[in-house]
């Protein structure tokens, strides 16, 4: 595609799971606007209302199993047109402040920028995250332009949000961030009260394709350091790569990014960036890692906990009450990972001291 041809723009649907099979949905127009709610966003490939549901079934049964029946499921299908996904991420990395260049022969590189840039021009941000932004999150927000309520109502709204991402689902939450905090800002909320609204929403990611730190939401991700679609974008992750044979379950904090990471998740040869494993069934667990167990286990505990805990309408949860629970040893995957960035720091620092090792 060349700039010269028509575009199309990008679009997204909403739908909700049906909680009594958990295999049919319908399309909705958005999230109730009060009370808890899971919202799944899907990788790149999720174009279908049917492909979205599958997300959200498999939430419905993780819930399910841990007594949860009656919060409602949402999911997303986005429909990209002429966009282009993976242009779109090298976009989010370069506005994150990261140097990314299009991996091809220079005249395909120079196509693939012109197509970014006219991307770019036609929709500044994507219409789709801003169709999901206004199904997700503005029915919580009607009566600000009337009435701004304060910063303490809105987040108590918020609360009750966990959203649950997928690779490309997590550059669809860095991006719902942002524009969330323009549309704050425009409303008349200042930096301190749009980061207390925004902080009240739990976003659980699973191999991230997106930046990692300093979040807008309460975010927590998960991940293999033999993901090489992760690796593509995050030099955290390029190294974890690099070292993937001696890295152990840790948890990294550093720079609000929140991030559990085993060498590698999967027994088999591919999968590893594949959420199959969140549902501890006896037949995914036979292709898990001991080391994979616990980290889909952290990222079930932190899922089930934290949608407990918006039911009660609870503050959000530390990162040990979310996490805690059967095999996994919240403090113990901390200090492991405390030890193992204060060797990434410093080992990149010895190869490049102007290496920006911290994203």
């Amino acid at each position: 595609m060349t700039s010269t041809q028509p575009y199309t723009p990008t679009s997204a649907i909403l739908i909700q799971n049906n909680g009594e099979t958990g295999r049919d949905f319908s399309v909705v127009e958005s999230v109730t606007p009060d009370g808890p709610a899971v919202v799944a966003l899907g990788g790149e490939l999720t174009y279908t209302p049917g492909m979205a549901n599958t997300y959200a079934k498999t939430l419905r049964t993780l819930l399910r199993e841990n007594g949860i029946e009656s919060v409602p499921i949402y999911a997303a299908a986005y429909e990209f047109g002429s966009h282009n996904s993976e242009l779109e991420r090298v976009q989010i990395f370069r506005r994150a402040g990261r140097k990314v260049r299009i991996r091809h022969h220079a005249e395909l590189n120079t196509k693939m920028e012109q197509h970014l840039a006219q991307m770019n021009t036609m929709e500044p941000v994507p219409n789709y995250i801003i169709e999901l932004y206004d199904k997700i999150f503005n029915p919580r927000m009607a009566d600000v332009p009337e009435n701004h309520p304060t910063a303490n109502i809105l987040a108590a709204r918020m609360r009750g949000l966990v959203i649950y991402a997928h690779s490309h689902g997590a550059a669809v939450v860095w991006q719902m961030g942002k524009h969330m905090r323009a549309q704050l800002q425009q409303l008349g909320y200042n930096a301190e009260e749009i980061h207390q609204i925004q902080r009240s929403v739990l976003a659980v990611q699973h191999a991230p394709t997106a930046p990692l730190e300093r979040p807008a939401f309460t975010t927590v991700s998960f991940g293999s350091a033999e993901d090489t679609a992760a690796r593509a974008y995050n030099k955290f992750y390029d190294f974890l790569y690099e070292n993937s044979a001696d890295i152990v379950p840790s948890f990294f904090d550093a720079l609000d990014a929140r991030v559990f990471v085993a060498g590698r998740l999967k027994q088999t040869l591919v999968g590893e960036h594949d959420p199959v494993g969140l549902l501890d069934h006896a037949k995914t667990n036979e292709t898990l890692t001991e080391d994979g167990k616990i980290i889909f286990a952290a990222q079930r505990n932190v899922i089930v906990n934290g949608v407990r805990s918006a039911m009660r309408g609870d503050p959000m949860p530390t990162m040990a009450q979310l996490a805690n629970g059967g095999i996994v040893d919240f403090a113990r995957l901390q200090r492991t990972g405390n030890s193992i960035y204060e060797w990434m720091v410093s080992t990149v620092r010895s190869q490049n001291p102007k290496h920006d090792y911290q994203k």
